[in-house]
């Protein structure tokens, strides 16, 4: 056994037989090679995708897509600015790939039996952080740096504008690898505290307030931007704790400043980097070992209580009349509680809306109490950003399959009438989701504007939200978390605008239409009625499509992707 290597690593016998200095030589790089291909696929994963092609595409996709918005912001902002933003996004990509960031479960349990030295297996996943580090660096910086140099090279020649151009780079892969470390530190000190079930919630917990923190970065960016022009050049208490200070001033101290400030944030940028490097490398087997001491799950189902066994006999007696509803009711439900990918997944479309709220809020809070005016627009459609990227987020969420193969259970027991199936599943999302948040609203608004105002635009909110479910589901045909979407079936390469444009609108009359329903509460007479006829007109229309159809549990993919994977 390899020093440092955890028992459940050990070479198995069979393997022990020596082969060779030449043949060990050899077999190393190739081991390395393979295990960072591994782990960097492993950052990158999408169970949505069907074909390995789908993949490669959208990675190329969204590196050139970073690229683009990466040469954007250099045209709006200054390099301190662009360096915070930068830092910002790669943080919000390390809380995604959260289960990616050390050895986990999946590594012990596949790797273990492989005749593998535990430290090939450490370089190799630490070579993949730098790989998926270094990429994400280039791609956002390659065309901001061009820029960037170009603007201040001058008549300083072609040799100084390649040297700001390689320093930025590098200056950005160190401020992005710190980054990763930082919240790499985050994990492993849950680790070491919290153990089993508690570790998964609280570790929950934490990659919800680093989302939402990290975004409302972007709601405090146009605020700050105005309020410290001068950050970068005048020394203040911030420049001991700000991150993006320090690896802006180990940039200009490349350049040959000599302020020093910039001296100050060479030695702290690289004393905190390489402090948080050494203890991402101690923690790779600290965090792979804890697999060995994990008891068995043990199987215990919990027992309702009397109480709320009535509760629920209410619940099918009122809500959930029919058995197949019930099922996909708790079927949904349940996979929202367990999958930490789900949630993840869903809370990314919550934490903008969420850290703008509270940002927003707080700002006018601090200003004046009077601008906690109820007609205040931007107040009166708070609601509508919050049900809509949660529609969004729930028509995305529904086709990442959980585990794919799991869906044999529908295609035995599926039903002729398939609409109880989609009424379940909706049915669920609204008691789980849009019930707690048309609570929270409902006391926000009672707070800033009395009952009668929040009782009427809470009201008007939830049925527009129940209008935005209806329509986003109108033609949806698939059991949740079984079944994977088929690319291309949204291209948002080219429809992105048209969907701007109907946001904008929809949001405009949104506020509208809230306005004249708290000013003339007679007009409710009207629009309700219309909104129960919009609703009866598309059951309607969806119960006539529906007749002879049956459930879609695998889209058939396109000819031309059908093309790119059969032929050789």
């Amino acid at each position: 056994m390899s020093k440092g290597l955890p028992i459940a690593l050990s070479i198995p016998a069979r393997f022990k037989k020596d082969r060779g200095a030449k043949d060990k030589g050899e077999k190393k790089p190739r081991q390395v090679f393979t295990l960072v291909k591994h782990f960097v696929l492993r950052f990158v994963k999408n169970d949505s995708l069907q074909f390995e092609n789908e993949r490669i595409g959208l990675i190329v996709f969204a590196l050139v897509l970073l690229s683009g918005i990466g040469g954007y912001i250099a045209t709006e902002v200054g390099k301190f600015f662009f360096i915070t933003i930068m830092m910002t996004i790669t943080g919000i990509c390390c809380v995604f790939a959260w289960d990616s960031m050390f050895l986990d479960d999946k590594d012990f349990f596949n790797l273990m039996v492989l005749p593998i030295k535990a430290r090939t297996l450490y370089t190799a996943k630490f070579l993949s952080v730098l790989v998926v580090v270094g990429v994400q660096s280039l791609s956002f910086s390659l065309v901001a740096a061009a820029q960037y140099a170009y603007s201040h090279a001058g008549s300083s020649g072609i040799g100084f504008f390649f040297y700001y151009w390689f320093s930025f780079l590098l200056t950005n892969f160190l401020a992005n690898l710190f980054v990763f470390c930082l919240v790499a530190a985050v994990q492993v000190l849950l680790i070491l505290i919290f153990k089993g079930r508690m570790f998964a919630k609280i570790s929950f917990l934490v990659q919800m307030v680093l989302l939402m923190g990290l975004t409302s970065i972007f709601v405090w960016f146009p605020q700050m931007y105005h309020a410290v022009p001068g950050l970068s050049y005048n020394f203040s208490s911030i420049h001991y704790y700000f991150p993006p200070l320090w690896f802006n001033g180990l940039h200009e101290k490349m350049l040959g400043a000599g302020n020093t400030i910039y001296s100050m944030h060479v030695y702290t940028a690289l004393a905190a980097l390489l402090v948080l490097l050494l203890l991402y490398g101690v923690s790779l087997p600290l965090t792979l070992s804890r697999y060995l001491k994990r008891p068995a799950a043990s199987e215990r189902v919990p027992q309702l209580k009397k109480p709320m066994r009535w509760v629920k006999k209410l619940l099918h007696a009122l809500y959930l009349r029919d058995t197949v509803q019930q099922a996909l009711f708790y079927f949904f439900i349940s996979i929202m509680k367990r999958s930490r990918k789900q949630k993840i997944h869903l809370a990314a479309f919550m934490a903008l809306p969420i850290g703008f709220f509270l940002t927003y809020i707080i700002s006018l809070h601090n200003k004046d109490l009077d601008n906690f005016n109820p007609l205040n627009p931007h107040i009166m459609g708070i609601p509508f950003i919050f049900y809509l990227l949660l529609v969004v987020g729930l028509r995305t969420l529904v086709d990442r399959p959980v585990y794919f193969d799991a869906n044999w259970i529908f295609k035995l027991t599926r039903e002729p009438v398939i609409h109880h199936y989609i009424s379940g599943a909706k049915k669920a999302m609204v008691f789980s989701l849009f019930f707690p948040l048309a609570g929270f609203l409902f006391i926000f608004y009672f707070y800033i504007g009395g009952f009668r105002f929040s009782v009427s635009h809470s009201l008007y909110s939830f049925v527009s939200a129940l209008l935005m479910l209806e329509i986003f589901f109108y033609s949806y045909k698939k059991i949740p978390f079984t079944t994977r979407q088929n690319a291309g079936t949204l291209n948002l390469k080219l429809i992105w605008p048209l969907l701007v444009a109907g946001f904008l609108f929809s949001y405009f009359i949104f506020i509208k239409l809230g306005l004249l329903l708290i000013r003339n509460p007679r007009a409710g007479f009207i629009f309700y009625p219309m909104v129960g006829v919009i609703f009866f007109v598309l059951k309607h229309y969806r119960d006539s499509k529906e007749r002879g159809e049956v459930l879609i549990f695998e889209e058939e993919p396109e000819e031309l992707m059908l093309s790119l994977n059969l032929n050789p």
